[in-house]
């Protein structure tokens, strides 16, 4: 799951084994969001540097 604090919102990720590695911290996801099901089909996940200083 991956939390968009900015919106209050949840989303199912459908890679959920890369996103484990990330637990906790602040990421940047790329991807197609579908948004009937508010899930994101992963391309790319990253430590975000700018929130993560």
């Amino acid at each position: 799951m991956l939390r968009d604090e900015l919106h209050k919102v949840w989303y199912q990720l459908d890679d959920q084994r890369w996103a484990a590695r990330f637990e906790g911290k602040q990421v940047r996801v790329t991807g197609t969001l579908d948004s009937q099901n508010q899930a994101i089909h992963v391309q790319n996940i990253e430590e975000d540097p700018v929130q993560s200083r």
